[in-house]
């Protein structure tokens, strides 16, 4: 089965679109946070064009990471995302 990647999706994603259940690559994954209730992983994200390290992983999947089911090198679809506004120098980011 022969899998290809959703070129230019974080891109989209990042300025406000819509992306339908892109297909993406994890190129790596950060554990977050202290103990085990608020612990939290961020993924290195490709989309095959982009990359981006600040996606982070709901915690109902954290076991999923901790069993290597989602890996370094994993290509995933994401079924669900939310884009979340920061304020950095009081300017409006994403």
């Amino acid at each position: 089965m022969s899998l290809s990647l959703s070129e230019g999706a974080l891109e989209t994603i990042m300025r406000g679109g819509t992306v339908e259940n892109p297909t993406m690559q994890i190129l790596g994954s950060r554990k977050m946070g202290g103990d085990a209730t608020s612990e939290r992983y961020r993924l290195l994200l490709s989309d095959g064009r982009h990359l981006n390290s600040f996606a982070m992983l709901a915690t109902q999947l954290n076991e999923k990471v901790i069993s290597g089911e989602l890996s370094d090198y994993t290509v995933v679809q994401i079924n669900r995302h939310i884009t979340s506004m920061i304020n950095n120098s009081g300017k409006g980011e994403k």
